[in-house]
């Protein structure tokens, strides 16, 4: 909850701006839709403003300039799309001096956490999430045009969703909760079974393991409400978390809690070593995140185990091949075009006659990716974040594996578990929701 808090003074500082002139923010929109006139016009517009554009932030005497010459780009849309403007580098060095260090990583390390999340939700339903630094921006899809001026009331990242038709302003809790509508939810397929898999957790001020759970996959503002007002028996009560129980028929409505009840435990060579039966659906509020959860009890010391929903559909285990981390040197003998400023994590398989490569990189302007790669060739990428670790899981079926890989965004404390596949064909990652695999 406190995350929450920090996130909503973070998003009302954001619609304040730097406190600039009214009047300048009223005569123009920093969205608008585009003319036949909008190529010259901008173009002009852009390199008078790059030399001069110039935003009071909240101390009267500092202010933060938009100076980065003629900064434009041009972005194809294709169907829903998340858009992330963010300042450059050197408006990010101004906003430190004007905030403040400690103030601006401060704000930015909980909207970063906020922002993690969303993007974790994004690549569930396939949604993808594009960044740009740039002062213009052009839109276009088939049938629309528009056109973004960055101006005094973006900051540090300012959120865009286009739903295929039209494009909204929005924020990061926001897209997190939903409040946007269900227009972008996948719909649920009730005929098909699906097995959950994760990996447990303990609570390092009380007994017990858990797995996080994921809101239904049409979840709206109104289900996390009534949620928040169903909180029953508290369970444990700390100096750094509370644990307070949900009731089931609650749970049920509102959380994916299909097939949870009874999981099979594996060790690390995919082997199934005990089993732990559900004890309760509770609200984990600590500090550093907060989460819905299902708790389990257990004697042995199962902490980091992996867990697979036990059921009657899940009848043939099959062990997915282990990645290998490799070399970051391998980076540079693929001879890929990319000026990577730091190297990640570098994983390696082969497998029936194929080689494939996972690894992360950050580029010069800050930027996390991770690239797929099967036979030296890249096939995928995955933007904003880095994954440190991979383990197999025992799911494998005929062209696909599947393995839960630890991500993080650098340089912050924002980590996760999740599911992620990989298309033995194309050599594409393979995203699943909810960390569930249907069947």
């Amino acid at each position: 909850m406190n995350r929450l808090f920090t996130l909503i003074f973070i998003l009302l500082f954001l619609a304040c701006g730097g406190n600039t002139d009214k009047k300048e923010i009223n005569k123009k929109d920093s969205v608008r839709e585009s003319t036949s006139l909008d190529s010259s016009k901008n173009s002009n517009f852009q390199k008078s403003q790059s030399k001069s554009k110039e935003v009071k932030s909240s101390d009267n005497d500092k202010k933060l300039i938009f100076s980065n010459s003629p900064s434009r780009e041009r972005l194809e849309l294709h169907g829903n799309t998340v858009l992330i403007i963010k300042l450059d580098s050197a408006e990010i060095e101004q906003l430190k001096k004007i905030k403040g260090e400690e103030s601006f990583y401060t704000g930015a390390d909980d909207l970063m956490w906020y922002n993690s999340k969303m993007l974790q939700k994004m690549d569930s339903f396939g949604i993808p999430v594009k960044y740009t630094d740039k002062d213009t921006v052009d839109l276009y899809s088939t049938d629309y045009k528009q056109t973004i001026v960055k101006d005094s009331t973006f900051y540090f990242y300012t959120y865009f969703y286009f739903d295929g038709q039209k494009l909204k302003r929005t924020n990061a809790l926001e897209l997190l909760t939903n409040s946007i509508g269900s227009k972008f939810q996948k719909t649920s397929n009730s005929s098909k079974k699906s097995v959950f898999i994760g990996v447990l957790n303990d609570f390092y001020e009380s007994e017990g393991f858990y797995v996080e759970l994921y809101y239904s996959e049409n979840y709206s503002n109104e289900d996390i409400n009534k949620l928040g007002e169903n909180h029953s028996e508290t369970i444990y009560q700390g100096e750094e978390m509370t644990r307070t129980k949900v009731p089931l028929d609650i749970a049920q409505k509102h959380l994916d809690v299909e097939f949870i009840d009874s999981m099979y435990v594996f060790n690390e060579i995919q082997e199934i070593i005990d089993s732990i039966s559900l004890q309760n659906i509770e609200y984990l509020d600590a500090m550093i995140e907060s989460n819905y959860i299902a708790t389990y009890n257990h004697s042995k010391d199962l902490t980091e185990k992996l867990v697979i929903s036990k059921t009657n559909h899940l009848k043939n285990l099959k062990k997915s091949p282990s990645f290998q981390k490799g070399k970051k040197s391998l980076v540079e003998e693929l001879k890929l075009n990319i000026d990577p400023l730091a190297i990640g994590e570098v994983f390696e398989l082969n497998h029936n006659k194929d080689s494939f490569h996972i690894f992360s990189y950050t580029d010069k302007e800050y930027n996390h990716h991770i690239f797929s790669l099967k036979n030296r060739n890249i096939t995928d990428t995955i933007e904003q974040y880095q994954i440190n670790r991979i383990r197999p899981v025992p799911l494998a079926s005929e062209g696909k594996i599947y393995y839960i890989v630890y991500a993080a965004v650098p340089d912050t404390d924002h980590s996760w578990t999740q599911l992620l596949g990989i298309d033995l064909k194309t050599g594409k990652f393979v995203k699943t929701r909810g960390n569930r695999l249907k069947y």
